[in-house]
């Protein structure tokens, strides 16, 4: 059970019902915005900006979408966050990624291109210890054929997804997928 109330009920808040009907709209697949939000909305302010830095790393971009569920289901797994998990593997799934690829994102990546293994493996490693990261691993990326927006980007997702870990947890989101 979660720690804070779910706001569902927006009749007479007009300001919620905006940023909702962009949430639902913009490709998560739901008819209303999941508890990750509806929890978030008891500050509309911080559910506006929270939503609007999501769209911009996770919805928009120039990185493949299967890449950055990919990136934040192996980042949610290893910080065992189990609503962040859930949630990425689903979207890799609806995505039409197959089970055993999700699946080897966090135990085998030969599954994996040699790209996106990279591009995973550094995020991963980027997210337990960031001050890890050298130039080499950065290099990797350029070879891999990263730009500097797709770098800016990934580091992006990198901090957004530990940021939502941590908040799922804390906030104890319940999970509310099948």
């Amino acid at each position: 059970m979660s720690r804070f109330e779910t706001i569902t009920n927006i009749s007479n808040k007009p300001e919620l019902k905006e940023i909702y009907q962009d949430i639902t709209s913009n490709g998560f697949g739901f008819n209303s915005p999941m508890s990750y939000f509806t929890i978030l909305a008891n500050r509309p302010d911080l559910l506006n900006s929270t939503w609007q830095l999501l769209k911009s790393v996770i919805v928009n971009g120039k990185l493949p979408s299967t890449l950055k569920q990919l990136i934040s289901y192996a980042i949610s797994y290893h910080n065992d966050c189990e609503f962040c998990s859930t949630a990425h593997s689903n979207a890799l799934e609806t995505l039409g990624v197959p089970k055993n690829i999700v699946s080897d994102t966090v135990k085998d990546l030969e599954n994996l291109s040699p790209m996106y293994r990279d591009i995973v493996k550094f995020s991963v490693k980027a997210s337990k210890d960031p001050k890890s990261i050298t130039d080499d691993d950065y290099n990797l990326l350029k070879e891999n054929g990263l730009d500097q927006e797709e770098t800016l980007e990934l580091v992006m997702l990198i901090s957004l997804t530990n940021f939502s870990n941590t908040y799922a947890d804390l906030a104890q989101i319940p999970l509310e997928f099948g």
